[in-house]
Formats: structure tokens, sequence, C-alpha cells
């Protein structure tokens, strides 16, 4: 008969990683998050050993998914204090205050225990959990992922020269109404005009761009909408009186403008 220390080795050692879809497989299909709510990313990292070891995560007494090595999922909540738990033979909790239009990523890590291992969450700065995810495999409801790709209206990135010409080619008369994507690409040209040589003058004058508070999600937003920057950064070219005006410099010569606040970033 095995012994209760052998049990504990076994289910310790034992134990297949997640399987299911990549990120880079569902991330077009991952659901805008809305502005009223908070986002919460749970992921394990795949290990050797204590695939066996797979504790519910409980989220305010509440289970929402599994410790699963090698998996990831997500859930969305109202703004408030939230209190993550795992339990094993102890139990091991994080707490945190979500806002509305933030991002949290919750790592669970396994550690040993007096008799079995041990997976303890914490938080993670999104620059490293952006990078995290990218191997792991999607864990959870499959329901809530949407059939069409996400983005700001799916609408395509539009050059600057496209910009002037399609505002030139759609004049109407002045007693005649504007379409809208005349009227965007009217307001969206203007922009560009004043902010730009603001940016110019800055690198002109040998001071250095100025990369802002929320340059990471702009940058993510202009890869998400087609414009491959290379990892250059987004950087600050104007003040709005909520946030700030980043410009992100594409791959093909485009440059993309992006307003952030403390709620969301959106195309300018």
């Amino acid at each position: 008969m095995l012994s209760i220390f052998t049990m504990l080795l076994l289910i310790f050692l034992t134990g297949c990683a997640a399987t299911g879809p990549k990120l880079g497989q569902i991330e077009e299909k991952i659901p805008e998050l809305h502005i009223s709510k908070g986002r919460i990313f749970f992921y394990r990292e795949d290990t050797l050993l204590g695939g066996g070891v797979r504790p519910n995560i409980k989220v305010n007494d509440q289970i929402v998914g599994e410790s699963i090595p090698g998996g990831f999922f997500f859930i969305d909540r109202d703004p408030g204090k939230y209190r993550v738990s795992t339990s094993t033979e102890v139990e091991k909790t994080l707490l945190f205050k979500l806002e509305s239009g933030q991002k949290r990523y919750v790592k669970t890590t396994l550690s040993m225990g007096a008799l079995i291992a041990r997976v303890s969450p914490s938080l993670v700065m999104p620059e490293q959990a952006e990078l995290d995810l990218l191997s792991m495999n999607y864990t959870g409801n499959h329901d809530i992922l949407v059939s069409h790709p996400k983005g700001l209206n799916n609408a395509p990135i539009v050059s600057r020269p496209t910009i002037a010409k399609e505002t030139t080619r759609t004049l109407t008369p002045a007693s005649a109404p504007l379409d809208a994507s005349t009227a965007m690409a009217r307001s969206a040209t203007k922009t560009y005009e004043a902010i730009q040589p603001k940016a110019q003058e800055k690198i002109s004058s040998g001071t250095p761009p100025k990369l802002g508070k929320w340059s990471y999600d702009a940058e993510k937003l202009a890869s998400s909408q087609g414009c491959n920057s290379n990892h250059s950064g987004a950087w600050v070219v104007g003040k709005e009186e909520f946030g700030d005006i980043y410009q992100v410099n594409c791959a093909d010569g485009n440059a993309v403008l992006v307003t952030c606040n403390r709620f969301e970033c959106s195309l300018k």
C-alpha cells in the first residue's frame, strides 16, 4: 500500500499542463472592456512539477476558475475591493482595489508546503504579465469570446495623406450636412496638423520625446489597429482636459494619434 507521502508526491509530480488556444489565437476575440468595468486576468506558468495541484481560484469567496499550469482566463467586475484566494493545505490570499477601465494581472505561483504544494496569488505589473501571457493557453469560458475582431468600430488606420485626399474628394457645399466619415477625417487632419509641429519641434531641438503614463496602452491600441511600431513607443504630443494625446509611429511611415485618460484609450 502506498504511503500518504508517496501518494502526495505522485499528485505533486503528475498532471498535464493546460490545453486550449494560445492567447494569439483568441486575442482578437477577447471583448473590449466596458468603461464601467475592470478586468482581472489570472494565469499560472507551466512547471515540471506540481501539475496535479490545481486549486480553485476564488474572488470574494466565489469560485471563478482553476489554477492550471500554463493556463489563463479573465473576468470582468465592477470597481471595488477584491480578495483573491487559493487553498491547498493552507489558504493564500491577495487583496487589491479594481478601478473602472483598469486591468489587473494575478499570477498564481507554486511552492512546496509542509505536506503538499501551495499555490499563492500575487499581482504582476502589466508589462511583465503581457509577456507571460503570450505562452499561455486559454482555460476560461469560450462563450464570452466574440466572433468578430475587436477594435474601435473595427476602423482601419488611415494615414495622413489618405485623410487629406479623402477630405478633398468628399467636400460638400456648406449647406449640406457632412457625413460621419468626412467629419472624422477633417477633425483628424486638423488635430494632426496642430500637434505634429510641436512634436517635430521637440525632436529637432534635441529634447527627448516624452513617454507618458498611458504610453503602453496607447501603443497597444495602435498595434490592434494594424500599426506595427516595432516597440518604438507612444510619445506625448499634446494634452486634453483629462488625459494625454500620444503619437505612435508605424513602420510603414504612417502615424497614429491616440488619446488616453484614466478610463480608456481611443483613436484621436
